[in-house]
Order: structure tokens, then sequence, then C-alpha cells
């Protein structure tokens, strides 16, 4: 179980540490939820930069080895990609970086040293690219969509030791990498560029002369020829898991904040090959992490969602409580939702779309269900119904909806949440300040006068979820605001 932690604004700068528990490991291509906290692929719920928030990452590889790991930021609504780039990390490196608004937007920057693909991403502005244009997913185009979401790292290969010529350049010697610049150099693309309606995965952008190790739908970077698979976790003696990953919520304005540590998740590709791709469009766009089954695939989803709480209620405090000020912002986040409900045929940035199905045209179950989830992304939301039970700590329980009545009565009104990343407000205002929370008046629902206690939220049949629970306690006064972090249990 995940030990909890408190910061005030005199110890922001704290970290804030806990453990993570889990199903034991699977078979090889079987991702699963690590049991040490470290993974082949790690996933922070969520980020925010609304009403002076900041969230900030933390990396570490605990290997001995150069790791190649791809960094996605997806946007709330759809999980579509707003940030896409990749660190190589040297044995027992970290990397660091937060994310916060300016007058441009949601921008990352970080002080680290640590080789990126591109360089210098310090700086850069979050982009609604994905989603406007002739990629709109028919849902706002504004920036607000990336304002809130959720982030994912994927180890996409490694290189024992410091043992080639990109390793070398990337192990720092005292305190900076030897030559970023030529490590950026090979993740360029060595094959054609690539037209729009061409099928990746053609032979045509699989001809590189220059690469041995080429892998098609990759744009066979010259790094390829130096980075070889993760040993799967259940080989003789153990194998890969190398990223720990912590992350923290920091409010500016209010001097509140939490953290906790990111969901690690093992053996979430085949083991066949790296899956190293160039850093240049659309090749950066794999792998993902329904990539079980190869890249710009997305059948192995489904193995992919029994890694994470893949259950049907889920469960935690809320409070709303004017005398100390502490109020509670659930986090709901679906992270493989997109690769169900994501579907637009003819969008090469869309999760489930013709270009990751051999391209031919999507149809129904092809190449995946929208089950376990409701309907198709559309008009802004994909709809996954719930009840829920609101309870006070002295036992009192109002069942919110799905509750039985006396007829006639107008039929009760469905509660849903709408997004890939879901904000549940218990409180008279969003710790978060979410800007389309779901609100919850647990107060009223209990008759009044009850500021705190526990609910459960209940839908229709088990989805892969990621869930935690947010109190803050603000006083006016910056150096008592504290806040709480606090990781949902599931059933």
């Amino acid at each position: 179980m995940r030990s909890k932690y408190m910061i005030t604004a005199a110890a922001l700068s704290s970290a804030i540490l806990s453990t993570l528990s889990g199903p034991a490991s699977a078979a090889p291509g079987i991702p699963v939820a690590s049991t040490t906290g470290t993974g082949s692929a790690l996933f922070f719920p969520y980020y925010t930069v609304n009403a002076g928030w900041a969230t900030t990452f933390n990396v570490m590889n605990t290997s001995g080895d150069t790791l190649a790991v791809k960094v996605r930021f997806h946007e709330k609504m759809n999980s579509r990609d707003v940030l896409d780039f990749t660190i190589i990390m040297s044995p027992y490196d970290a990397w660091t970086g937060w994310v916060q608004d300016t007058d441009q937007g949601p921008t990352l920057f970080t002080n680290d040293n640590t080789c990126t693909s591109p360089l210098n991403v310090s700086g850069t502005r979050l982009s609604n690219y994905a989603y406007t244009g002739s990629f709109s997913d028919t849902g706002p185009t504004s920036l607000d969509r990336m304002r809130e979401g959720y982030v994912e790292l994927l180890v996409m290969g490694k290189i024992p030791g410091t043992s080639t010529p990109l390793a070398r350049d990337a192990e720092h010697v005292n305190g900076t990498p030897r030559n970023c610049a030529a490590v950026d150099a090979k993740f360029v693309s060595t094959e054609p560029e690539w037209r729009q309606g061409d099928d990746p995965l053609d032979p045509k952008y699989n001809a590189s002369a220059s690469v041995v190790n080429t892998l098609a739908g990759s744009g066979n970077p010259e790094a390829r020829d130096e980075f070889v698979a993760l040993t799967p976790t259940t080989a003789a003696g153990g194998g890969d898991s190398p990223l720990k990953g912590n992350s923290s919520w920091l409010s500016i304005g209010t001097g509140a904040g939490a953290g906790t540590t990111a969901l690690a998740i093992n053996d979430w590709a085949d083991d066949t090959d790296s899956y190293v791709s160039s850093q240049a469009f659309p090749w950066f766009l794999e792998p993902t992490i329904a990539s079980v089954n190869g890249l710009w695939t997305v059948t192995g989803v489904t193995a992919v969602d029994s890694a994470f709480s893949n259950s049907a209620t889920t469960m935690n405090e809320w409070a709303n409580n004017g005398s100390t000020g502490a109020q509670v912002d659930w986090v709901i986040t679906f992270p493989t939702k997109a690769y169900h409900a994501d579907r637009f045929n003819n969008q090469i940035q869309a999760a489930v779309s013709r270009y990751r199905n051999g391209n031919v045209a999507i149809t129904g179950a092809t190449p995946t269900l929208i089950a376990p989830f409701q309907e198709a992304f559309s008009l802004g939301r994909s709809l996954v119904d719930f009840t829920y039970k609101i309870y006070d700590r002295e036992e009192l329980e109002s069942q919110a909806s799905g509750s039985t009545s006396i007829s006639p009565v107008p039929p009760g009104e469905i509660e849903s949440l709408r997004y890939e990343t879901n904000v549940l407000q218990f409180g008279d205002s969003s710790v978060f300040q979410a800007l389309t929370p779901t609100p919850v008046d647990a107060i009223e629902l209990l008759g009044g006068g009850t500021p705190n206690g526990w609910a459960s939220v209940t839908f229709n049949n088990s989805v892969p979820m990621a869930a935690f629970a947010m109190k803050a306690r603000t006083q006016g006064d910056t150096l008592t605001n504290y806040g709480q972090a606090m990781d949902n249990a599931f059933k």
C-alpha cells in the first residue's frame, strides 16, 4: 500500500514518495502492473496548469543501461498527443521537468542536462495540432483542452551500459553529456518523406540503406542500430524494469501541494526487437502503449487494459468543510480509452484508424472494440455512465443514483464521465480549478450538515482506470495551506 505525505508551502521542494503494489509479472508480451514501483512504462494520471497550478515530473533510470524513453503528453478529452519527445537516459540518470501556464499557453520547462530529441525541449509549448484542422475530432479546438491531461513514458529500447557511440555521447561527464547534438542527429528518419494516405508500414518506408536493424513503421533512425529490446521480467534471473517516476502538483497562488508515484507497468512491448523510432512526423506517433503486437497496431490494447485497475468500482474520501477549508477532487483517468473510442478512419493522429489497421478501413470490431467503454468520441465527449454512493464518517449513506423510488416520478438523471481524464468536484469549488469538472454535492445528498466522509463510484462494467483524490486545506495563509494526494481503492 502506498504511503502518503502532506506538504506545506515551506516544504514544497521536498519529494513526496510512495510505493506501489500490483499483481505479479505475467508472461512476455503480456503487460502487467509492476510489484516494485519500477517498470518499462510509466503513467502519470494527471497534469494541470489551471489557475496557478504547476505539475512536476521526476523520472529515474534505476538500471545500468542507456535508455531511449518516449515521453507523450495527452490532452484530457480524447487523449490526442499535445507534446512528444524522446529522452536518452544514461545509466542511473534522472530527468526532471514541469509544466505550467504562460501567456503562450501550457509550456514544458526543464533545467536538466539529460539528452533529448529534439534538443532543448525546455520552453516548448503544448500544441493543439493533433485535434484541429484536418485532424479535428469534432471536439473543441481551443488550448483549454490541453490545460489538463495525463502523461505516459515508454522505454523503447536499451543499450547495455555505455557500449556504443550514442551511449557514450549521452553519458554525463562532470554533470554534462558529452555530445547531445550527436545523439539527437541519430533520431532523424532515414526514410523518404511520408505522404498523407500512405500506410506507414509500406515497404518503401523500410528500405534504409544506412540502417542495418530496420523496423517497418519506425522511420529507421540510425539509433536503431545501437538499441536492443528489453528483457521480459519473466526471464530467468529477472528482466528489465528500469524506470521509477514521481509527480507533484504545486499551487503557486495558495502554497498547497502534494504528490504521488507514477503507475509502473512491465512487459508492455514485444521483446523481439527494440521499438526505437524517429523523432519526426509521423514516426514519432509510435510506439504507443497499445503497440504490444508491433508498431502501428492497437490489437494488443486489451492486454494493456488488464494492467490498469480494471474494476467496476473505485472509492476514496470526500470533503467540503468550510470551517477547515478542506475540499476534495477526484481524478479518474482512462489511459487506454482512446484505443477503443478515438475512431476516425482517415486521421493518422487518431488512436484507432486505418493507419493502425494495415491501411484497411475500420469497421465495427476492427481493429478493436469500443467495449469496455460505451461509445466512440464525438462532439467533445465519450460518455461513461456511473452511479455513486456517498457516506459520512458515521455510516450515514445516501445512494445518489441508481436507487429505487415510488412511481410515478421522473426518471433519474444518469451521471457520466465525459473524457479520458476527468475531475469529480466534491467541494464548493474544484481543488485543481478544473475547467469542466463533474460536480457531486455530497452534503446535500446526505441531507446537509455533514462536511466529509467517503464515496464510491460504480460503472456499468469493469473499465481500465487510474484514480486518486486530492485534498487541499486552504485557510488564507500560504504557510499553513497544504495538500494531500490519496490513491483510490478499487473492486
